[in-house]
Formats: structure tokens, sequence, C-alpha cells
């Protein structure tokens, strides 16, 4: 929806922007936060959104509390769909540390409309959905993570060529049109 989704000329208030369920083993939360001190370390007033909710919210903050990071994350909470956009526009960098296989990450092209630069894990279909406007890690290595977040976040040119970049290949790729076009031409292409 790249109407909802697009690129807002607003005030930058979270470096690094997390969506999804509160869920170590599948979306890999745990590493985000893992990545932390490492990232306040070499950016010390860095500030991580965290939107979400889940049955792993109080083992989230037990981590937090004991990697002593609670003053540089925001715990949002849920927020309703047609809010994303303001979270994600308020964001420099979108990150999806999934651990898990995730098809098709919705929420990683509603990033990519906003012209917000994606750091993703190469499991599952983000990498290919992500292509090369952000940076791909290995799962599950908050190392890496911390290292392609810190790119980005000490590059603003970089972050903001990605993020262009981004917004393009949603527009080339991902709209309701587009994949509509290509579906009509696979079913003629088989009537063929």
């Amino acid at each position: 929806e790249t109407d909802l989704f697009r690129p807002e000329n607003t005030e930058k208030k979270y470096d690094l922007l997390f969506i999804g369920r509160i869920n170590f083993e599948e979306k890999g939360i745990g590493y985000l936060l893992e990545a932390m001190p490492e990232i306040i370390k070499a950016i010390p007033n860095a500030e991580l959104g965290i939107i979400g909710g889940g049955g792993e919210s109080d083992r989230m903050k037990c981590l937090i509390e004991k990697l002593h990071i609670g003053a540089h994350v925001e715990l949002l909470g849920k927020k309703p769909f047609g809010e994303l956009a303001k979270y994600l526009n308020e964001s420099k960098v979108f990150v999806m540390p999934s651990a898990w296989v995730e098809h098709f990450g919705q929420v990683t092209v509603e990033a990519m409309a906003c012209g917000v630069p994606v750091v993703g894990t190469n499991i599952g279909g983000t990498s290919e959905i992500v292509g090369d406007t952000g940076f791909i890690v290995p799962p599950k290595d908050s190392k890496a993570l911390a290292d392609a977040i810190l790119k980005l976040l000490e590059n603003k040119d970089l972050r903001a060529q990605m993020g262009r970049a981004a917004r393009q290949r949603v527009e080339q790729n991902y709209t309701y049109e587009v994949l509509v076009d290509k579906f009509v031409k696979l079913i003629a292409d088989v009537k063929q």
C-alpha cells in the first residue's frame, strides 16, 4: 500500500525500529537486543523502538534489564496498522532479525516503501525482498547484526541512497498493481 506507506520528511526519533511479535525463537528479538550494547558503544545515544506484543514480552524485559540497555529501548506495545507508517518514517533503520523462515515479511516491504533501509537475515524470503537496498546478515548472529546496523547509522548518505532504492524496489515489484499485472500475464502465458 504505497499510498499509506510512503516516505515522509519527519524527525527521526528512533535509530532502529523493530515491528513484530515479541518472540525469541522465530522473530529473533533477543539477537537484536544483544546487538544493542555494541551499537550503544559506537553511538551512545542510540534509540531502539519496539512495536509488538506477545507471550515473551516479560522475557524481553528481563533481557533488556540484564544488558543494561533500558535507557536506549522504548517499548511501544501493539499499534494499529494505520499508525505503522508514522513509526517507520520516524526511524533511520528497520531491523528484521528473524531466526526462522520468514516467507514474505510484509512489514519489511512496508519499511522499504517508507524509504527506510532494512537490516534482515538471510533466511526465508527477506534477502530476496530486500535485494541490495539494505543489508542481509546470517540469522542468530548479534555481532553481524550490530556491524550492519552501524554501517547504516554511521553513514547518512548510504542510508538515504538505500532508502531511495528500497522505495523504488517496492514500486517496481510489490505494489498491488504490479502483482496483479504479473499474475494476469502468468495466466495469459499458461493459456497459450
